[in-house]
């Protein structure tokens, strides 16, 4: 019977979808399990070591990371990473 109305209705103001920037980026599992080792503490010779990878890998998938997360170090990454919760 009675619909709610958003503020921007209310006013009459175009509705602005904004649920892109906040949704949370994806990554794979792999990259996941990366960003927990380096959260971690591992360096990127220990995670290769983890994971079974060269260290060539671990910088590829972190410039994916990066790229996703739109960051530009590992632990501008890694806090991304818990403050949106891809890790813990």
């Amino acid at each position: 019977m009675f619909q709610t109305l958003s503020r921007s209705e209310c006013l009459g103001l175009p509705f602005e979808d904004r649920s892109s920037q906040y949704a949370s980026p994806q990554l794979t599992p792999h990259e996941i399990r990366l960003l927990k080792l380096l959260a971690d503490g591992h360096s990127y010779r220990t995670a290769a070591a983890e994971l079974h990878v060269t260290t060539h890998t671990i910088s590829f998938h972190l410039r994916h990371i990066y790229e996703k997360l739109q960051v530009r170090s590992k632990s501008e990454a890694v806090s991304k990473g818990l403050r949106t919760r891809l890790i813990e």
